[in-house]
């Protein structure tokens, strides 16, 4: 600094000589030089190796933690400043004139410290597996001595927290100049934390088992205990998953596609990501496991108060039948709300939440005790009131954790059965017409297409359907063909219960039948507009020896045909042709179906099951 400030400008001055370029340039080949050398004679030949070969040999761990770290930390702290002090003295090579800077040889000063950071990195791993276990000793005196307290956290996770940071401050002081290489050892430092994480997470709960907490059925004497071994696991599983983010790793890998292939930075951005997420769920397994415990001791309570909920009287009201299960939750969760920490409460309800869904699922799944539809309809809105429950101010689980995939499963079968017979035959068919739209748009159409027209002419109050042709029907006959011909009804039958059947004529031998055959439906605009009418065709394999063969089916929603409200006065021959993918029943399980196989004593379901039974086996 001296030399750039005050001793260059004299002799720049006085007899034009550069007196900071030619000095730089002096220390720089000699100062070098005796470096090299002594870091050889104390590291030996590995300075000049690279970061990837240098993890290939993994040195095993001293068998006593702190004496290797103490053994190997007077040298690594002379190395360390010595570091430091070259990336300081690099930094005035700006200084020196720039056709000459390229040549430097400090320009290489941190790829002989590659071995030294290696063993920085194995002395700050080996001492924090050291400090976890000393920390949590510590812990155990501290808990003892305040055990009224009301503290979230003990002070271990503190303390790991601060070994975090602290290691993020001797990342940034080091400042690695080598962006691909300072990538790998911040791999290695992510690999190191993550595995002294999971270690405080297992001493934590290895603590906590220590005192019989998985053998006991009261646990009401480790509500503290517990609660404090989740809130410092959690904090300890943030404090990392925050580490890559202190340790600028985004950056480091935005700089390195500058000068590196992009699959490549992009391997190490997924090194770094998998070890993070893998770790993190890992820990959050963990809390879940012992947070589990809690659930099992009140799992046979909440399954009782269901019971209640759904065998009660008719006359009771909702409020009446789910209050009970509000207080009894009310008084379990209270302890916890005390002293668990926000993110571990939301797991808590999560686990509970998990529980109720599972027996109510059971519950409507029991085929051995069907029940009214009023139990159903009571069901539902009890299913509503917990959600509400669950979702309130003081709870506050959000929707998007209550609403999983198994809760929509049981709202949607509480539905179908606080349904009536006839509008859930209705959603039968619309359930055809998605899973029919589903094939169509995925052009995965196993059994072939029907291809046709259909048009209503309002005065003549007529329905035109015209049946063009099939392709890649599947053949039914030993020859590799079919006899294919196609029905079409309009349906539920109870909706058009004057309409008959019709069927086109047989095309013999032939995957691919063209028809071209026109229908009509005498029906009035007000019955085309009826909720859930549809136009079923079914394909089929005629067969002179035996029964016909069920080639697919495929249906058109009655409403949408053209001429049913608007004004489209196009000949049928000019409509464009509509396009339906074939299905067959068996291939997507209907939970309608089964629901309605329950209504032994509807001869309206009776009958619609027998037929679709009979559609599926063929």
């Amino acid at each position: 600094h001296s030399a750039v400030k005050s001793y260059n400008p004299i002799f720049e001055s006085t007899v034009k000589l550069a007196f900071y370029h030619i000095s730089f340039k002096k220390i720089d080949g000699k100062l070098m030089d005796i470096i090299i050398k002594a870091l050889e004679e104390e590291l030996g030949e590995q300075i000049y190796q690279s970061p990837l070969k240098l993890f290939e040999n993994i040195e095993p761990d001293s068998a006593d933690i702190a004496a290797f770290a103490f053994a190997a930390e007077q040298t690594s702290l002379s190395l360390f400043e010595l570091y430091l002090t070259l990336n300081e003295l690099s930094k005035y090579k700006i200084y020196v004139n720039e056709s000459h800077r390229s040549n430097l040889k400090i320009n290489q000063y941190y790829m002989y410290f590659g071995v030294a950071l290696k063993k920085w990195l194995s002395i700050a791993r080996n001492k924090l597996l050291h400090r976890i276990e000393y920390f949590l000793d510590k812990d155990q005196v501290e808990t003892s001595l305040s055990a009224t307290t009301n503290n979230k956290f003990t002070s271990s996770s503190l303390d790991i927290s601060n070994c975090f940071t602290q290691m993020t401050q001797f990342w940034r002081r080091l400042a690695w100049p080598d962006i691909l290489g300072a990538i790998v050892y911040l791999i290695k430092m992510t690999e190191d934390t993550a595995n002294a994480t999971r270690l405080y997470a297992i001493l934590m709960e290895e603590k906590l088992n220590a005192k019989k907490f998985y053998d006991t059925n009261d646990l009401s004497f480790y509500t503290q205990e517990l609660s404090l071994t989740v809130n410092n696991i959690e904090r300890i599983r943030e404090s990392f998953k925050a580490l890559p983010i202190e340790l600028s790793y985004d950056k480091l890998l935005v700089a390195a596609e500058k000068f590196h292939p992009i699959a490549v930075v992009d391997e190490y951005r997924k090194q770094i990501e998998t070890t993070v997420a893998i770790c993190s769920q890992d820990i959050t397994d963990r809390i879940y496991r012992i947070l589990s415990k809690v659930i099992t001791n009140m799992e046979m309570e909440l399954k009782q108060y269901l019971f209640h909920i759904v065998e009660a009287p008719e006359a009771s009201t909702v409020q009446d039948t789910i209050q009970p299960l509000f207080t009894f939750l009310d008084n379990q969760l209270l302890p916890y709300t005390e002293y668990l920490i926000r993110q571990n409460v939301t797991r808590l309800l999560e686990l509970i939440w998990a529980v109720l869904i599972d027996q109510l699922l059971c519950e409507v799944e029991d085929v051995t005790s069907p029940k009214s539809i009023a139990s159903y309809i009571r069901l539902l809105k009890a299913l509503d009131g917990l959600v509400d429950y669950f979702n309130n101010e003081g709870h506050y689980l959000p929707k998007d954790m209550l609403k999983t995939e198994k809760y929509r499963l049981v709202k949607k079968l509480l539905k179908y059965q606080s349904t009536d017979t006839q509008s859930l035959i209705k959603l039968y068919y619309q359930e055809k017409v998605q899973e029919q739209d589903r094939a169509n748009s995925s052009n995965q159409s196993d059994l072939g297409k029907l291809y046709c027209r259909a048009y209503y002419h309002a005065k003549e109050e007529t329905l035109y359907i015209e049946i063009i042709s099939c392709k890649k029907l599947r053949p039914c006959d030993s020859n590799g063909l079919s006899d294919p011909y196609v029905e079409l009804q309009l349906c539920p039958k109870f909706l058009y219960p004057h309409i008959e059947k019709q069927q086109t004529t047989v095309i013999k031998k032939t995957l691919n039948p063209q028809f071209n055959e026109k229908f009509e439906f005498r029906l009035t605009e007000k019955e085309c507009n009826l909720s859930g009418g549809i136009v079923h065709f079914i394909v089929m394999d005629h067969d002179l020896m035996w029964s016909n063969d069920f080639e697919g089916e495929a249906f058109l929603e009655i409403w949408k045909i053209t001429g049913i409200n608007n004004n489209d006065n196009r000949a049928i021959d000019e409509l464009k042709q509509i396009e339906l993918a074939l299905t067959h029943p068996k291939v997507v399980r209907s939970r309608i179906i089964e629901i309605l196989e329950q209504r032994t004593t509807d001869k309206v379901a009776v009958d619609f099951v027998r037929r679709r039974r009979e559609t599926e086996n063929q």
